[in-house]
């Protein structure tokens, strides 16, 4: 295996710059084996590029573990999380900039680099990379999905609901029977980097509470490292700082430079006679004097607020001609905002001495403030608490390369509390008035000061995750009265609490109540349409509308309500609202945005409209017909991963045999003790041997012809997996006559403890085995779905009449009690995510 490289050579040929002396000191000390806890270091140097400082680590700890055989101790997955979609974005950017330089080095230092990983975890599949990288966030096209590699690095950025819900075993947007994988891939093996944590402290807490349990859990044996968790953020508090100003400067006097130019930039105080400032922030974008040929960026501190901006600013006649006016919000769908971001908000990557060619105004609320590697040369904000008002003012001159540049600060000093801030952002708008900072410098200072801290007014208290409820957590298939896991990411005032909705022409055009909730049902909302919007705002719309749907997040897979209480809505609630309901000047709000040509998940149009390019574009014909009365029907596109399926049925032994090969690659990986690795092969060579139940065996022997016609051709051996796609699944087993919920995993099971009391099998904890079995599909973790009495005939554990059924909820809990529930998600991700990669191989 190749030597690590220096820090500083990988950092330079990953950046193409040298690292700044924190860097440096945070990859000795991750380096030497032990993580840092907090990182604080002002805007504009680097945090984001702690991610080099993990692989440098990683580098170093595989090292350590061929020299010594120590057990690892860096994580392989590094989560990236932060507040803000726009800050997943920037940050997956960076991850992929690293990712695409492993992949094809250029230097000693990234050849090295690659050899070692390709060394310790082999040579990437097709498709597959050296260092992957998984964004998780809302607002995306195709459902947000994590790694299926459990064996190899990663980066995974993404926002606190996404990564947090998994966590927690119950994430945002994946089907129950996903839970434990996601669960697994989080909370083990993992180390969550929570950028500008002191805006999430609820989900800083929660982390490092789950952090706490995951440590005294078995972990296989220890050789699994624990979850770590370490907060960023460029808003230290009590003075608490990773970085050396001084040592930086000495290190790197350009640096001086810069940071001097942009304790320069001036800064204004405006007063407003508004009950608060952001009240007065319309009135002021109207007498502002706006930069031509330059940028700048006006904050306000509500949805609200930047509309009412956007208004006024669109009634000014005296604005330069050329002037490019954006309105950015958070929880917008890619679709929306893809166009503006590669547009004209490239002209705020930072970077760029030069003035845009054209004016650009953009009006943004929050979702523009925490970690956006924006550079705008101008900034009007409204007053905040210290910390927000921190990060609005990092968004302007950033890098100190504008020559050009200011900040207007409004305040209301007779205001006693400020939308979204409260108090503390009113006693820091009468400082303001008194102290009147010149200079950027100045007011850092301020803001630095005791007594600017001491202005600051804690919100609520915290709610600790008690342990009862994340052990509940672990039913996958959940239950109602399970409290929703919102409460431990954000504080119930919090404005990242937040909903989603959705914009269909079907609520209002499918007037029969049971066939919209059947409609929405097959047809749900998807990620590229989804607008998040915070919960109080959410539940007065949802009020102002005679028919809405509610998918409640706690059981994303049941059917919707139809017109519940405005109430009832919780953080990671979608809400399917009529179009064009309540209109707001934002790009596209209130519009169907599925339609024929995107890549949808469905089409639904008018019947009269559907010819045969639309059919054929979609690949399926129709799927339903939503009564004639209506005129509407649905079309279902196949996507292409539904349709991989082998070229000819895959037999059954084969399929044991490739799933148990690849067990055993990944935990001579992951350094799985021999023990544990011989069941988790056992499970493997045993999971699917319930498919030679002969109705099953039936619908895998069905193929399609050269015609597409549906044959049934027998075989003889059995079929491990069809060679049909997906979309047929169902149609074929019914054509079989398989009971619509018979369980293959509960037969494998079965055929497992005759195997067992026979003595042809010996593992070494025979209830992990069949816990394994039984949960490589998600399910049976507790009880297991109910046959009928005449259909029971071949599983004990789907008939109520027997012990097998009744015990299989004590066996799960006394499983968790012994390896704890991580470990355990741990061993079911290893097992199926080896399945899932096996099938992926057949062709």
């Amino acid at each position: 295996m190749a030597d690590v490289p220096r820090f500083a050579d990988l950092f330079s040929e990953l950046v193409g710059a040298e690292p700044y002396e924190w860097q440096e000191r945070a990859a000795q000390q991750w380096g030497g084996g032990e993580a840092p806890d907090e990182i604080s270091v002002p805007t504009g140097m680097g945090k984001t590029l702690l991610m080099v400082v993990w692989l440098f680590a990683l580098l170093r700890d595989l090292e350590k573990h061929r020299q010594t055989g120590a057990k690892r101790q860096v994580p392989l997955r590094y989560h990236h999380v932060a507040p803000r979609r726009v800050v997943v974005d920037d940050s997956a950017t960076t991850a992929m900039r690293i990712g695409d330089a492993l992949e094809s080095p250029k230097t000693p230092a990234l050849s090295a680099a690659r050899e070692i990983l390709v060394e310790v975890f082999g040579t990437p599949a097709p498709g597959d990379r050296v260092l992957e990288v998984v964004v998780l966030r809302g607002g995306m096209e195709d459902r947000p999905e994590n790694t299926r590699q459990p064996a190899r690095p990663v980066v995974i950025v993404g926002t606190v609901q996404l990564v947090g819900s998994r966590l927690l075993g119950r994430p945002y947007g994946v089907a129950p029977a996903r839970r434990p994988i996601e669960m697994a891939l989080t909370c083990t093996d993992s180390v969550l980097v929570i950028d500008e944590a002191h805006l999430v402290r609820q989900f800083v807490e929660t982390a490092r509470t789950l952090a706490r349990w995951v440590r005294a859990e078995d972990l296989l044996s220890g050789s699994i490292p624990p979850l770590r968790v370490i907060g960023m953020t460029a808003t230290p508090r009590q003075s608490e700082t990773y970085f050396d100003r001084a040592a930086e400067e000495r290190r790197r006097p350009a640096v001086a430079e810069r940071l001097a130019r942009r304790r320069a930039t001036p800064v204004s105080i405006v007063e407003v006679t508004t009950t608060t400032a952001d009240g007065g922030m319309a009135h002021v974008v109207k007498s502002h004097d706006f930069a031509p040929k330059a940028s700048t960026l006006v904050f306000s501190n509500t949805r609200d607020g930047a509309i009412k901006v956007s208004k006024a600013l669109a009634t000014r006649r005296d604005l330069p001609t050329d002037t490019s006016l954006l309105t950015l919000v958070g929880g917008m769908p890619d679709r929306v905002t893809a166009p503006l971001v590669e547009g004209e908000l490239s002209a705020l990557r930072p970077g760029r001495s030069a003035s845009p060619a054209a004016t650009l105004i953009v009006s943004a609320t929050q979702t523009l403030e925490a970690g956006a590697d924006l550079d705008a040369q101008h900034g009007v904000v409204p007053v905040a608490s210290g910390s927000a008002l921190r990060q609005r003012i990092g968004r302007v001159n950033r890098l100190g390369l504008h020559e050009e540049a200011s900040i207007t600060i409004v305040v209301s000093p007779d205001a006693t509390r400020e939308n979204v801030y409260g108090e503390s952002a009113a006693r820091l708008s009468r400082a303001l008035v008194h102290h009147r900072p010149p200079t950027l410098g100045d007011l850092d200072d301020l803001l630095d000061s005791a007594e600017a801290q001491a202005w600051e007014v804690e919100s609520t208290q915290l709610a600790v995750l008690p342990r009862f409820v994340f052990d509940a957590y672990q039913r996958t298939g959940g239950s109602p009265h399970d409290p929703p896991v919102g409460r431990w990411l954000v504080q119930p005032e919090d404005p990242l609490a937040e909903i989603s909705i959705v914009f269909r022409d079907s609520v209002n055009d499918i007037e029969n109540d049971a066939a919209l909730q059947g409609h929405l049902s097959r047809c749900r909302p998807q990620g590229g349409e989804l607008w998040s919007i915070p919960l109080p705002q959410a539940r007065q719309l949802v009020r102002g509308v005679d028919r809405w749907a509610l998918f409640h997040s706690a059981d994303p897979e049941a059917a919707p309500l139809i017109c519940p209480e405005a109430d009832s809505l919780r953080a990671g609630d979608i809400a399917v609202l009529p179009s064009a309901s309540h209109r707001l000047p934002l790009p596209r709000w209130g519009e169907d945005l599925v339609g024929v040509r995107d890549v949808a998940p469905f089409v639904l149009m008018k019947g009269e409209k559907l010819t045969d390019d639309h059919v054929g574009s979609l690949v399926t014909p129709l799927l339903d017909e939503l009564g004639r009365e209506t005129g509407w029907v649905e079309l279902v596109p196949v996507r292409e991963r539904d349709e991989h399926c082998p070229s000819a049925p895959y037999p059954l032994a084969q399929h044991h045999d490739d799933v148990a090969q690849r067990v055993r690659e990944i935990c001579s990986v992951l350094g799985v003790p021999l023990a544990m690795t011989e069941d988790l092969v056992t499970a493997a060579r045993l999971h699917d041997e319930g498919k030679t139940h002969p109705g099953l065996q039936a619908a895998l022997c069905h193929v399609v012809d050269g015609d597409g016609i549906l044959n049934y051709r027998p075989s003889d051996q059995p079929i491990g997996k069809s060679a049909l796609p997906r979309r047929l699944w169902r149609r074929v087993n019914s054509l079989a006559g398989v009971p619509a919920a018979l369980r293959h995993e509960a037969v494998s099971a079965s055929l497992y403890d005759e195997r067992l009391a026979k003595g042809a099998v010996a593992p070494t904890d025979a209830r992990l085995v069949r816990h394994l079995i039984l949960t490589h599909h998600g399910g049976f973790r507790g009880f297991g779905p109910v046959l009928q009495p005449d259909e029971v005939s071949s599983t004990a554990y789907q008939d109520p009449e027997r012990a097998e059924w009744v015990e299989r909820p004590a066996e799960f809990r006394e499983l968790l009690e012994r390896y704890g529930p991580c470990t355990i998600a741990l061993t079911e991700a290893l097992l199926r995510l080896a399945d899932w990669d096996a099938s992926r191989r057949v062709t």
